[in-house]
């Protein structure tokens, strides 16, 4: 439930509808199958937790498994199918035309195989009740989903055609014209992909050389507290930045957690080599849901 006394601290807050896996605030690379993706999985994390979005209220079918009934398992299952996509690797994910072509990837191969009534994922070793991965490979010791059986091959549907648009913005861009696409893309109902590499501010350790979600912004006088509260039980991380004046935050989600976080510090990382957005556009029904406006 939110704070009664949330208004009186801001002048505008805007969230995204986040679902939630089991009672927790969206899913977690921790729960991916092999070592490798518990610790580099943030792209594919990202990428799954989109595609989840985008299939709840956009109505594009992107999730392989029941909307209707989120799953730890299912969602272990999914890291596996997107893995081959958005594989962990030494330098890591760390430019965003390399998540943008793997999310672009996995998309345009879902939307084939949906048409050709087959789900992207179904193996043989998934419909004999396996974890997706866990393949004879996997077992002699390889990471889950590195078979050909998972991954699907190249389609023949052109980048023109699918539903969603991907575009660049590169954190070298003014804070200023970043809060602007920020609240763009919030305000029509989009999250926004993030990729944060390196940060002088110690406050933002967590989020050194990570994938991560975008999915809400207020601005005014104070960092928002961690909400919305939820039934489900999932408790929210809490705001890492102090109260100012006239303030800018980004609502952030990763390992099942949300963070408030002040933007104009957040943006200026400190390092010449810098991360940025991936803004998504879509054309695609009119969405079904749209931003929780305070």
């Amino acid at each position: 439930m939110i704070n009664d006394d949330l208004p009186k601290m801001i002048r505008v807050k805007k969230e995204l509808e986040h679902h939630y896996i089991e009672g927790s605030y969206g899913g977690n690379q921790e729960w991916f199958i092999g070592p490798m993706m518990k610790l580099g999985g943030c792209g594919a994390e990202t990428a799954c937790e989109c595609c989840i979005y985008f299939s709840m209220h956009y109505g594009l079918d992107l999730y392989p498994f029941d909307l209707n009934n989120l799953t730890v398992k299912d969602y272990k299952q999914f890291g596996a199918i997107m893995k081959p996509y958005l594989s962990p690797r030494m330098t890591g994910i760390d430019r965003l035309d390399i998540f943008i072509d793997g999310f672009r990837d996995y998309i345009r191969d879902r939307l084939r195989n949906v048409g050709m009534g087959q789900d992207i994922g179904e193996t043989e070793d998934i419909r004999m009740g396996q974890d997706a991965g866990e393949t004879e490979d996997a077992r002699m010791g390889q990471d889950a989903g590195e078979t050909e059986d998972i991954r699907i091959k190249p389609s023949d549907i052109g980048n023109a055609n699918l539903p969603i648009r991907f575009t660049e913005f590169s954190g070298e861009e003014d804070v200023e014209s970043a809060i602007k696409v920020i609240k763009e893309q919030i305000d029509r109902g989009l999250p926004i992909p993030m990729l944060m590499l390196n940060h002088r501010d110690k406050r933002f350790k967590d989020y050194d050389w990570h994938w991560f979600i975008v999915n809400g912004y207020a601005e005014g006088t104070k960092a928002p507290p961690p909400g919305p509260w939820s039934d489900a039980g999932c408790e929210a991380s809490n705001s890492v930045s102090p109260d100012g004046s006239e303030r800018f935050y980004i609502k952030t989600a990763t390992y099942s957690e949300w963070d408030w976080l002040d933007f104009k510090d957040f943006w200026d990382t400190g390092h010449s080599r810098k991360g940025g957005l991936v803004l998504m556009n879509i054309d695609a029904t009119e969405r079904r849901t749209g931003a929780n406006e305070h």
